[in-house]
């Protein structure tokens, strides 16, 4: 599947997460609810600087994950 092609995922939203491949990897990991719910989240966002925060957080999220399972 190729996430960043999909009609519904927000341009700026599909940039951010081509600059952070570990967020895009946790997003395509993601239910189709729980990646809808991002994304509705993403359209919230007022400026390129809130979007990389948004999606960072999803890195962020990985290394809880990551360090929880250790």
């Amino acid at each position: 599947m190729n996430l960043l092609s999909d009609d519904e995922i927000p341009v700026g939203l599909g940039m951010a997460l081509a600059e952070n491949v570990h967020a895009m990897e946790r997003f395509g990991r993601m239910t189709g609810q729980e990646r809808q719910t991002f994304i509705n989240r993403s359209r919230q966002v007022h400026s390129k600087e809130e979007m990389k925060q948004l999606v960072y957080s999803l890195d962020r999220q990985e290394d809880r994950i990551s360090n929880f399972d250790r």
